[in-house]
């Protein structure tokens, strides 16, 4: 019988660290059914959801937390109920402040909208003297949620908030 969990890792990156995982799932007879991995300045984080015969679950962890410089956490694989949603991506930008990404995540989950992806940056903008804000959204939306009133009270944030629709590829 095989099982499912979810292993988030993070570490220090290097050219053959994704063979080198999924090799050791392999050879465990496991099998990666879900992942979304991101690297930064050198550094690499994911998450992947794997499944694995139940009798070498504890060695593919293991091996996984031999890695040098490298952290695995592991959870189980738990149920959820969905609810009817449909896939959303929004840019968003304004000048930064402190607290501009909690607002903004706050507010979407108390609508019960799910962020599936986002990429912000930062950017100094000299002939203003200041910094501007611009996140890239990835949103499942439930489908009674017009995408006008999302974006008409995301814009109510913050009076420099602006939010654009982006197609679907």
């Amino acid at each position: 019988m095989n099982t499912q969990f979810m292993a988030t890792i993070a570490g220090e990156d290097r050219p053959d660290l994704l063979k080198l995982l999924a090799g050791k799932t392999h050879a465990l007879e496991g099998r990666w059914l879900d992942s979304k991995i991101s690297r930064l300045e050198g550094q690499i984080a994911g998450i992947i959801k794997i499944d694995i015969p139940n009798e070498n679950l504890s060695a593919l962890k293991a091996d996984f937390n031999s890695i040098p410089n490298f952290h695995v956490s592991t959870s189980d694989v738990k149920l959820v109920t969905i609810t009817e949603c449909a896939q959303l991506n929004l840019k968003i930008e304004a000048n930064d402040r402190p607290g501009i990404i909690s607002d903004i995540a706050h507010f979407l989950d108390s609508k019960g909208v799910a962020i599936e992806h986002m990429e912000n940056h930062r950017f100094g903008v000299i002939g203003l003297g200041t910094t501007v804000f611009i996140a890239e959204l990835s949103l499942m939306v439930p489908v009674d949620m017009g995408t006008e009133f999302l974006v008409e009270e995301l814009e109510r944030l913050s009076s420099d908030l602006r939010v654009e629709v982006e197609e679907i590829a």
